[in-house]
């Protein structure tokens, strides 16, 4: 992977300066969109799925 060939430092003067800033920022963006929309979809699934836990000492 190129996008660590040089040391990124937590300094917000170089972050801004670094010509990979936006670069990064974009990935984080989309990493976390990314883990947004499979939150959501765990949830659904979730909702969507029927309890087996919760009704099985029923049907026992």
């Amino acid at each position: 992977m190129e996008v660590m060939r040089k040391p990124v430092m937590l300094i917000p003067e170089r972050c801004l300066a670094d010509s990979d800033a936006e670069h990064v920022q974009a990935l984080r963006r989309t990493l976390r969109k990314a883990d947004r929309q499979r939150e959501q979809n765990r949830q659904a699934q979730a909702m969507a799925a029927p309890d087996y836990s919760w009704s099985a000492s029923r049907r026992r």
